[in-house]
Formats: C-alpha cells, structure tokens, sequence
C-alpha cells in the first residue's frame, strides 16, 4: 500500500466500470490509478488523501480509499477562468512522466497556484498565467539565461535585451538589432517575474509560451493557450 496526499492532474473512463486518474504527490511524483468509474466526482484539480494499492510489483495501482482535501468552487468559475485551471493542470500532466524524478517543489507550485485560482474571480488572467509559466521554468530547469547577454556576456539588467527564443536567453542591443520597446517591455517583466499582472499583455504570454514550447521535447503535445478574451 502506498499512501499519498495528491492533486488530479487528470480523469478518463477506462472500461465501462473502470476511470483512470493522474495523481501528481506532494512529493513530486506522478502515478496512474485505476478507480471506480462512477466516483465522477474526482475531477481535475481536486486534492485527496487516501491509500493506493497493487497486487503485484508492476501491476497498476488501484485507488483504495481517499478523503477530499480540497476541490475548486466550480459552480462559481467563469469559463475563461475554467479553461486557465485545465490548462495549468494539463501542462503538468504532459510535461512530467509517470517514473520522473521526485519534484516536490512543482508540487508546491501547483498547489499553491490552484489555490490563489481559486480564491478570487481573475481579473488578469494573462498575468496570472505569464507568472505560473516563468515559476514553472524557474523550478524544472528551463529558465532562460537573463543576467547578461548569451552572446557577449554583457549585463542586461539596466538596459534590457530581446529573447532569443531558440538559443534560451536575452541577447544586448550591441549584439541583435531590432529591439522593440515590446521586447524591453519583456525583458523587464521577466526579471519581476511577471509580478505586475495587470501589466502583461496577451503577446507577452504569447512570447512566453513559445519560449516554453521551443525548449520541451514533444512540445506539440503541450496544447494551446486559453484564448483572448472576447471582452
């Protein structure tokens, strides 16, 4: 028996009796559960704790018994703000696979992230969004090279820079021409870790996510952002 404290990442119906559900640890590992498929409750992003077992080495777990920990107000999430939660948790379930290494502080992360969802309608969901992405790269390793220019190895922070999507950093003016004000603009968000959310506009995110995408193996499988909103 193992047991484990744990976020859904995901839920499938499997058989017509079976669901197959993606629990991401506190400790930072992700397993796969069989479950009974009538528990429609345990949908994506709720937390449990409970037991799960297998009758084998190798065999599947099977999810014994659990208690719920914590599960969003869905009844009160706008769609937009709907479509922000599944991507967040699909973006863990596809970036991590079930034998990775442990990574509690994701963990941390995510749950920390799901709960400041939660609490309160988004009014910027761009920021909030660019933020979870830069501390998402900032724990898994992926964040790009942004104290001085990956090219000369000037200092960057007085001056700003233009990421360079393929080569994993910020490049100097002396170094790329055509620096925007929208890449300094960027640049600048970035090293505030995009704090200021009622300052980031849909095209940061944008750039962010295609920096994301550039530097994950089989980033088709990452998905798309939640769309602009209408209003």
């Amino acid at each position: 028996m193992l047991p484990f404290k744990g976020l859904i990442l995901q839920k499938s119906i499997y058989q017509e009796t079976r669901a197959l559900i993606t629990l991401f640890t506190e400790q930072g590992i992700k397993y796969q559960a069989f479950c009974s498929a009538k528990e429609r409750a345990l949908l994506q992003g709720v937390c449990l704790e409970g037991l799960l077992v297998r009758r084998y080495p190798f065999a599947p777990w099977s999810l014994k018994e659990y208690q719920y920990i914590w599960a969003p107000k869905r009844s009160k999430i706008p769609y937009q703000d709907l479509k922000v939660l599944i991507f967040c948790l699909n973006l863990f379930n596809t970036f991590f696979p079930v034998q990775a290494l442990p990574m509690p502080s994701l963990y941390t992360l995510l749950a920390q992230v799901l709960y400041k969802w939660d609490q309160e309608i988004l009014e910027y969901p761009f920021g909030f969004l660019a933020s979870f992405l830069w501390r998402f790269l900032k724990e898994s390793g992926f964040f790009p090279l942004i104290q001085e220019c990956l090219y000369c190895g000037q200092e960057l922070f007085s001056k700003g820079g233009k990421l360079e999507i393929s080569m994993g950093g910020f490049a100097c003016m002396d170094c790329v021409s055509g620096v925007t004000s929208f890449d300094k603009e960027l640049f600048f968000l970035f090293c505030e870790g995009f704090s200021s959310w009622d300052c980031v506009k849909y095209s940061h995110l944008e750039s962010l996510w295609h920096y994301c995408q550039s530097h994950w193996r089989d980033s088709y499988k990452l998905g798309v952002l939640p769309p602009r909103p209408s209003h």
